[in-house]
């Protein structure tokens, strides 16, 4: 962290009050840092979510539950899996309690 207050002139407890949430740097901070690794604004940019429509979340669905009950990884059957899942002694106790709230 040191070289990094060096390179950038920032502090290293302003760097720490940034890590642990306890601070917004100021724009000109955030670039300093960015720019002694190399990076820009334009780097944290994200790329939108991929919007599906219905009909190709439907499909999408579909293949994939055919490709679990092929690779045998599990049945599509919820009380099954749950039921599977407690032989293998893991806790199902919030997943029943929400499927006797689907009726």
């Amino acid at each position: 962290m040191a070289s990094v207050c060096q390179m950038t002139g920032v502090s290293v407890s302003s760097i720490s009050n940034i890590e642990t949430g306890k601070t917004d740097p100021r724009m000109s901070t955030v670039t300093q840092l960015l720019s002694c690794y190399g990076a820009s604004l334009r780097d944290l940019e994200s790329t939108p979510p991929l919007l599906l429509g219905l009909d190709e979340l439907k499909q999408r669905s579909v293949r994939a539950a055919r490709a679990l009950v092929e690779s045998e990884l599990g049945p599509s059957n919820p009380e099954e899996r749950l039921a599977r899942k407690s032989m293998l002694g893991i806790d199902t106790t919030i997943e029943h309690d929400a499927a006797a709230t689907r009726g």
